[in-house]
């Protein structure tokens, strides 16, 4: 086989041949990283509960025990202010307009601008 007849040089092949394994290497670098950090994220809640104390008190072998749950997190009081709660407008279409009250005793109107993302103006 000659020179002429191969489809590309032997330097170039040596150079697509390195970017491709340093690319795998990347990608396997990647995936053990995002293994052992999630690992590491659930053993806390794992290991917060008490050890088993004496031969009976684990699950038969094969078995596995389900976490316990996790308490809920307080929320503090939702209390009604001046402003009051916030509320999901829809778009409809572009140009419609809306009644909204934002102030008493005066009304603005909304003027869909956009659906995606949702924009409103006057």
């Amino acid at each position: 086989m000659s020179q002429k007849d191969s489809v590309c040089s032997r330097s170039y092949f040596v150079v697509v041949m390195v970017f491709v394994h340093v690319y795998i290497l990347n990608v396997m670098a990647l995936l053990l990283y995002v293994y052992y950090t999630s690992e590491s994220a659930h053993s806390p809640a794992e290991s917060s509960a008490p050890p088993a104390v004496g031969q009976g008190a684990g699950p038969p072998h094969g078995q596995l025990v389900p976490p316990a749950p996790l308490p809920e997190p307080v929320l503090p009081l939702q209390q009604d202010s001046a402003l009051g709660r916030l509320h999901r407008l829809e778009g409809i279409k572009v140009g419609h307009m809306q009644k909204v009250d934002l102030v008493p005793n005066k009304v603005h109107y909304l003027k869909t601008l956009s659906l995606k993302p949702l924009l409103f103006g006057k």
